[in-house]
């Protein structure tokens, strides 16, 4: 499902270049869970990020299915996201403004893929899934981190996307509500999604099919196997 090849990233700083990434080589399965760890800086993000079509690479080449993401443009890009990937962040990013039934709607208002009758319904479902029925009316800012993080999850879903890219999805969480987001992950997992995960939880190493480890821009040799049923 995504195979990324002599991938590279350089940033542009007033004391240099820095380099992100290095000459990375990865591919993941589909279906498979990926739990990737690695020191602060040591690239993590960006490599999600890349793999997300949120940033671009100086090098290399990324493909997600039948995908080259080097041959779309922004436009493009911004789509093929839409339908394909969905995305969880430590910091939830939420819209305030918002309920979390709204927020859940958000991606299939942006796709346009599903008709908008039936978009209500399927978020409302989505949040029953992760066990927030009765809170559709709610804004973030009336919910617990546990509860905006699992309406981050619905919101991921929404669009049914194949791949799951998750940054640090427990890393504001206390342990029990962070073994619960873990859960749902497996989960989605279990159900034929594509799930990539940057975590320093060991909670979810333990579950993931694979954990591999990023140092200074490298994937290093270390690569252990998980527990996944």
């Amino acid at each position: 499902m995504i195979v990324v090849q002599g991938l590279g990233k350089v940033y542009t700083t007033p004391a240099g270049g820095y380099e992100a990434l290095a000459d990375v080589e990865l591919r993941v399965d589909e279906g498979e869970f990926v739990a990737l760890i690695g020191r602060s800086g040591s690239g993590k993000s960006t490599l999600l990020n890349i793999i997300g079509g949120i940033d671009a690479p100086t090098s290399g080449q990324v493909r997600v299915g039948e995908t080259d993401l080097g041959s779309l443009d922004e436009a493009g890009l911004s789509i093929w996201r839409g339908a394909t990937v969905g995305f969880v962040f430590q910091s939830f990013q939420l819209l305030p403004s918002l309920t979390a039934l709204e927020n859940v709607m958000l991606p299939m208002d942006f796709a346009g893929q599903r008709p908008a009758a039936e978009r209500r319904e399927r978020a409302r479902a989505l949040l029953e899934q992760v066990g927030l029925s009765g809170h559709e009316d709610k804004l973030p800012a009336t919910l617990s981190g546990g509860e905006q993080q699992r309406v981050a999850l619905a919101r991921a879903l929404a669009n049914d996307p194949p791949v799951i890219l998750a940054d640090e999805p427990s890393g504001n969480l206390d342990s029990s509500t962070a073994a619960d987001v873990v859960e749902m992950l497996r989960v989605f997992s279990a159900q034929g999604k594509t799930v990539l995960v940057v975590t320093h939880d060991t909670t979810l190493t333990r579950i993931a099919d694979r954990t591999l480890e990023l140092h200074d821009g490298r994937i290093a040799d270390r690569e252990q196997e998980g527990m996944h049923p």
